[in-house]
C-alpha cells in the first residue's frame, strides 16, 4: 500500500468539512474502522474514525466544518491505524505529518502568520539593526530580555534563519549553479 492512499493530502483547514474515503480490501468495512490520530505539542489529540462509504466498499473519514472549526491550526504528526470491530485487533498503517491550517475568513485582527522561528529571526534582525553602531545593546527577543552582543545576535541569526529555511522547505547550503556563455558573435569584440 502506498503512503499517499492512507494520506492523501498533507494540510487540511480549520473550518472546512473533511471528507476522505480509503479503498483498503484487505481490511473492509464495516468488519474493520480506520481511525486518524492528530498530535502536536500542547494541544489535545484529534481522533477521526471512519464510518463505511455509502457504497459499502470504502472507508469514510468525515468531519464536519463546524467540528474542525474548533481544531488548533498547526503541525501535527498523525498516525492511521485500522481496528478489527470483532476482536478489536489493531494494526497500524502508517504515520505522517499534517499541517491544519487556519481558517483565514475568521481569523483574528492581529493574525501573524509567521511562524514563532520567523517571528524570532524577525526581531534578532531588527536588534541588530538597532545597535548599528554599538557593540553591546539589551534587547527583548521572544518575550525574553537579553544583553546581547552584535557577535551573539550574529549566531543566533545563523541558527533561527536555518530553522525557517528548514520550515519553508529549503535546506541548508543548497548550491545554485549557474555558468556564462559567450554570445555566438564573440570574435567581433
Amino acid at each position: 500500500m502506498d503512503i499517499s492512499d492512507i494520506f492523501p493530502t498533507t494540510t487540511f483547514y480549520q473550518g472546512d468539512s473533511w471528507d476522505i474515503l480509503i479503498s483498503l480490501p484487505s481490511n473492509p468495512p464495516p468488519a474493520w474502522n480506520i481511525s486518524y490520530v492528530f498530535k502536536t505539542v500542547g494541544s489535545a489529540s484529534i481522533k477521526i474514525t471512519s464510518a463505511p462509504s455509502s457504497d459499502g466498499t470504502k472507508h469514510e473519514l468525515k468531519v464536519s466544518s463546524s467540528t474542525t472549526a474548533a481544531y488548533t491550526p498547526g503541525n501535527f504528526q498523525v498516525v492511521c491505524y485500522t481496528t478489527c470491530i470483532a476482536d478489536g485487533e489493531r494494526y497500524t498503517l502508517g504515520t505522517s505529518n499534517i499541517t491544519i491550517l487556519p481558517d483565514l475568513t475568521v481569523a483574528i485582527n492581529g493574525y501573524d502568520p509567521r511562524s514563532q522561528n520567523k517571528i524570532i529571526l524577525d526581531e534578532i534582525n531588527a536588534a541588530l539593526t538597532a545597535c548599528l553602531g554599538d557593540a553591546i545593546q539589551e534587547y527583548t527577543i521572544g518575550g525574553r530580555t537579553v544583553k546581547k552582543n552584535k557577535t551573539e545576535l550574529l549566531k543566533m541569526k545563523i541558527h533561527y534563519a536555518m530553522l525557517v529555511r528548514q520550515e519553508n522547505g529549503l535546506q541548508q547550503g543548497a548550491t545554485i549553479q549557474y555558468g556564462f556563455a559567450a554570445p555566438s558573435n564573440w570574435w567581433l569584440y
